[in-house]
């Protein structure tokens, strides 16, 4: 019996037995899939591509993030990982549950996909949002499309619960709302209208899009000028104007290595479900050095705050939440806002 020094951290190796064939195989797909999200890490429209996520899972991320109201984003990692590794645990003596396995995969992958995007926010590749000009703004002047505003709305109301309370932001909800019945509408219509009488019915709708547009663009900006003293004063604290965070790069991409095995070993075991308590079982040695380096994380940020190290971690999570809300194919209902 031996233990190999770069997979034997997964389950320990017979001589002769296809477990070490079987090991092998699980480092193969450790070592491919890394290689593929690395080669991606340092453009977000790559990430995007690789990881091709749909908007259920945006929504799961956003969603968690808006959860995590103590540790922020690293409140999120961690659950995520803290679940992955229970799970492994309970696996060790009894196999029960084992289709629960999908559920972990699902978040691992989320996770490592969200962790990714806080590094390119971090390292300036992504870049933050920044302060505003002290202008009174009208809805003209909003160049946003309605999904741009919707996720910037999202990502306020994360960071203050009592703007759900604000006219503008109600009117906002609800042409949304309006705005999905009415495209629900055309995909519905649309292939059953005469050729002739097409244009017309494409033109009528053309104009009640521009129509809840403008009225979006309105109370948003309404909204900006309620918020604008506000506003300008968080823009001049924001962590990303006074703190360098760019330096914390290789930290997150430590962190993104760490849980991205643990996904590729968990998928390894869905599909091939051989030998799968084995493998399982040697995860958990990977729980202290992972939690450890999402506890990392938090300490970082009180060097550079001194004292608003939590307060860091969520205003980061505000701002993965905002971009990741930008990536969604398709207006969200006004559900997830509120």
């Amino acid at each position: 019996m031996r233990c190999d020094k770069a997979a034997g951290r997964w389950f320990i190796l017979k001589e002769g037995s296809r477990l070490t064939t079987v090991n092998e195989l699980v480092e193969k797909k450790i070592a491919g899939d890394w290689y593929d999200i690395k080669e991606a890490s340092d453009s977000l429209l790559k990430l995007e591509t690789v990881f091709a996520l749909a908007d259920e899972d945006l929504d799961a991320i956003l969603g968690e993030i808006r959860l995590a109201v103590d540790d922020g984003i690293v409140e999120y990692k961690r659950k995520v990982a803290i679940r992955a590794f229970d799970f492994a645990e309970s696996q060790k003596f009894d196999s029960r549950g084992f289709e629960e396995i999908g559920t972990h995969i699902a978040a691992l992958r989320r996770a490592v996909y969200a962790i990714l995007v806080q590094r390119l926010i971090a390292i300036g590749t992504v870049p933050a949002r920044k302060p505003r000009a002290d202008v009174r703004i009208d809805g003209s002047m909003i160049g946003k499309d309605v999904k741009e505003i919707v996720a910037d709305v999202q990502a306020r109301i994360g960071k203050n619960p009592e703007l759900r309370k604000s006219a503008a932001v109600k009117n906002i909800l609800m042409q949304v709302s309006i705005y999905g019945k009415e495209l629900a509408n055309l995909k519905e219509l649309a292939p059953n209208i005469p050729k002739e009488k097409l244009a017309s019915f494409q033109e009528n709708f053309k104009k009640s899009f521009e129509s809840i547009t403008r009225k979006v663009q309105d109370n948003y900006a309404e909204l900006l000028n309620e918020a604008d003293l506000g506003a300008k004063r968080e823009s001049a604290t924001t962590i990303f104007a006074r703190f360098d965070l760019k330096a914390l790069g290789p930290l997150y991409l430590s962190q993104a290595k760490e849980l991205a095995e643990v996904h590729s070993v968990y998928a390894y075991a869905e599909k091939e479900r051989y030998k799968t308590r084995e493998i399982l079982a040697g995860i958990s040695s990977e729980r202290e050095p992972t939690l450890g380096l999402l506890a990392r994380e938090l300490r970082e940020y009180e060097r550079l705050s001194v004292g608003h190290a939590k307060e860091v971690a969520r205003e980061f999570g505000w701002e993965v939440s905002y971009h990741l809300g930008k990536q969604r194919t398709q207006l969200p209902d006004d559900e997830p806002l509120v």
